[in-house]
């Protein structure tokens, strides 16, 4: 294999629980197995890999600074005072450098991390030690290093963009994040030797914005792992609903909610036959709203974020409690930039082998894969929440909930990758 020394940058690489960082984890075995020598260039954010190459820096700006830092010191010493007084002395002596910074460059704090990733990857292809640059985010300064790498080196570069990096919402914008993110998304499709995005939307939104990708771009959906082994379910008399992930405005919970109201009010459905679970971020503010008016607040159990301890990850500590319901909800949201996204918890949703109540919005292509895999769904403002739920919930108490039939796996995607970087004679 030719071009086998390849240069990940992933800001959150090793992340335990971010989709970012797991999207291009799960593919390093698959890389591994096809041949990929992988060296990994990453924040200080994650846990550092044990196995293959892998060197964390610390950004050159004081947002970056003080965001990375964080997360450091909260795997090192934990979450108390300690911490606190630490992290409270370290915000005051980059407080400075957080002012300059916001009023002069006005960009997000993992952007200055671009710099020393990109003084890194060139010393590495200058030095005859990386044949192939792959930029994957979540962060866009990874594509932003990957781009300043080639620009020195012209070294062949691969990018991965997770979900669109310039939403159709915000084209119009113009903050000067926003003008940088158009400018460094055509730089990508001018340049990249290969790019591809995880949905059919985002691939279409930028070959609109930029016609001279050509053939150099594709979609493919991001997939998963198998979870681990060991993880089992304990049935219990009541419906277990659970959601995982964050919640905002635009993606909250509040049509599940309105139609389990409904369903009660039809007497269709007892309130304490049911358990609302919510993993991850706090209840946005609509969703809080919405249970206490419609009287289901005392139903709902907020866990809060899944941290991971010295004997297991906070990802195999998510999986035990997708197991452990009954029924997992993927709230796709209600706002334009669902035309251009899937939720990458559906993955980890369909290896759990759990019913899925999906409320999905505008996304054709997310549609037909929730069809084809079995899941109970329904638009997020269509009329038919009531009928679905009543569905779920009589299959429910007849032992017949519909199960996915399918997965999608990381490595389908790995095996596009090498196969289009074949075509171009990269591999």
């Amino acid at each position: 294999m030719k071009n086998k020394n390849w240069l990940i940058l992933s800001h959150g690489f090793n992340m335990d629980g971010r989709a970012a960082s797991q999207t291009i984890t799960d593919k390093i075995p698959y890389l591994v197995n096809a041949g990929v020598k992988p060296q990994i260039i990453s924040a200080v954010t994650g846990e550092k890999d044990k196995k293959i190459p892998h060197k964390q820096l610390l950004p050159f700006g004081g947002m970056g600074l003080r965001f990375d830092l964080r997360f450091w010191l909260r795997r090192k010493v934990g979450k108390g005072v300690f911490y606190k007084l630490i992290i409270g002395c370290l915000g005051l002596l980059l407080l400075p450098l957080v002012v300059i910074e916001k009023v002069f460059f006005g960009l997000s704090s993992q952007s200055s991390w671009a710099i020393p990733a990109a003084i890194v990857g060139i010393y590495r292809v200058k030095r005859k030690q990386v044949d192939l640059v792959y930029s994957t985010g979540g962060a866009w300064s990874a594509h932003l290093a990957g781009y300043w790498i080639w620009k020195v080196t012209r070294v062949p570069w691969i990018v991965e963009l997770h979900d669109p990096m310039v939403q159709v919402a915000d084209e119009k914008n113009t903050d000067r994040e926003t003008r940088l993110l158009l400018w460094l998304e055509n730089k990508i499709c001018s340049y990249a030797t290969l790019v591809w995005w995880f949905t059919e939307g985002a691939e279409a939104s930028a070959r609109r914005r930029n016609p001279q990708l050509g053939d150099r771009g594709f979609n493919e959906l991001a997939g998963a792992n198998p979870p681990s082994p060991d993880v089992y379910f304990e049935k219990s008399e009541k419906l277990r609903f659970s959601h995982f992930g964050s919640l905002t405005e635009g993606r909250s919970l509040v049509p599940f909610l309105q139609g389990i109201s409904r369903l009660i009010e039809k007497q269709l459905l007892m309130l304490d036959e049911i358990e609302i679970n919510v993993y991850g971020g706090r209840l946005d503010a609509s969703s809080k709203q919405s249970a206490k008016e419609l009287g289901l607040g005392k139903v709902m159990i907020e866990h809060g974020r899944i941290e991971a301890d010295e004997n297991e990850s906070g990802r195999s500590k998510i999986m035990r409690a997708m197991k452990g319901s009954d029924v997992l909800l993927l709230m796709h949201g209600h706002d334009d930039t669902c035309k251009e996204y899937i939720p990458s918890k559906f993955y980890e949703y369909l290896w759990s082998g759990k019913a899925v109540l999906a409320f999905f919005y505008q996304n054709p292509q997310f549609e037909r894969i929730l069809s084809d895999a079995d899941c109970y769904l329904t638009q997020s403002d269509g009329n038919n929440v009531v009928i679905i739920l009543s569905k779920l919930i009589n299959d429910f108490k007849c032992g017949q909930l519909v199960k996915p039939n399918k997965i999608i796996s990381t490595q389908k995607l790995v095996d596009r990758v090498m196969q289009e970087l074949s075509k171009k004679c990269i591999v």
